[in-house]
């Protein structure tokens, strides 16, 4: 699947707006015209829920890869707050150094 977090979000966003205007359309304007042609009906709304499909099943594939992420984090680092708060503590440390050489 798509291992970029950044263009998995996209397509899940863009997936999720298809369907929106998706299940408008079939909704609002042109109902009448889908309840009245039984095999277009049953095509349209059949493709609108295999799009509700997988946009769900990218969600749950994007959970588990966040997941995962965190998981690595925090095993190489220890823990992932830690690790982001790391760099301001070097600085801090070094701040702290250079003013007791003064």
């Amino acid at each position: 699947m798509i291992r970029d977090r950044l263009q998995r979000r996209n397509v899940l966003f863009v997936a999720t707006m298809m369907t929106l205007i998706l299940v408008f359309i079939g909704a609002v304007p042109i109902s009448d015209f889908l309840s009245s042609r039984f095999f277009l009906f049953s095509v349209y709304w059949a493709v609108c829920f295999i799009l509700v499909t997988f946009i769900l099943s990218l969600a749950i594939y994007d959970l588990g890869r966040v997941r995962n992420e965190v998981r690595e984090e925090f095993r190489g680092t220890g823990d992932p707050q830690t690790s982001r708060a790391e760099p301001e503590v070097r600085s801090d440390e070094s701040d702290q150094t250079s003013k007791r050489d003064l």
